[in-house]
């Protein structure tokens, strides 16, 4: 939902790709923002004017009401997030290609550059089981202060949480068990709203004739 309530941005393979959409609040006059081959992970700008969306390389902007897009940042990212006063965009990045070393790096939009890493707890991964679900990206917490994500170890997923300040992340879940395909926090900001996925295993016998 956009800031002002007005519009619903989406993600859609309607046109045979899977693109930026907008449509009215109530569901009415969808409306195709970007074209190409790949766009995903939209987030949409404080004032409501202008979308920010991930492509395969790079991270763009288009107006809430079409036209041509903008080059942000020329680079691969996972999980693009922009910030509660949508001056940050925030993202997981490895240096290497194939590598499971990830951290996370803030880009601040208005000097274009990176103003801030952080290295992720040892031996977990922002992603579910051994891939990376799309709506699983990072989310600001609500006061902009910290950074919160799901990381999968010893088989279960939880959230953490990076405080912008420098300190330690932390464990802000205790599950033991099952994946978290979803998260967001509530307006207040006291609660977070989650998706857990179990996996249940049913043995088969077969008798070969």
């Amino acid at each position: 939902m956009t800031p002002d309530a007005r519009y619903i941005v989406f993600c859609s393979t309607r046109a045979g790709t899977m693109n930026i959409w907008r449509m009215n609040s109530d569901g009415t006059q969808p409306l195709q923002l970007t074209t190409g081959t790949y766009q995903d992970l939209p987030s949409v700008t404080p004032d409501s004017k202008w979308v920010i969306y991930r492509t395969g390389k790079s991270i763009r902007k288009v107006s809430i009401d079409g036209g041509p897009s903008e080059i942000l940042l020329s680079r691969e990212v996972q999980g693009p997030s922009l910030s509660p006063d949508g001056r940050l965009l925030a993202f997981f990045v490895n240096d290497q290609p194939d590598s499971q070393v990830w951290h996370v790096e803030i880009y601040d939009l208005t000097s274009g550059s990176i103003v801030k890493r952080f290295a992720l707890p040892d031996s977990t991964r922002p992603f579910n089981g051994m891939s990376f679900t799309p709506d699983n990206r990072l989310r600001w917490t609500p006061d902009g202060k910290g950074l919160a994500y799901v990381s999968s170890s010893s088989g279960a997923s939880n959230i953490w949480i990076q405080p912008l300040n420098g300190g330690e992340f932390r464990k802000l879940t205790d599950f033991k068990e099952a994946e978290i395909t979803s998260f967001v926090w509530s307006d207040d900001g006291q609660q977070i709203v989650l998706v857990r996925d179990t996996r249940t295993y049913v043995p088969v016998l077969v008798r070969l004739f």
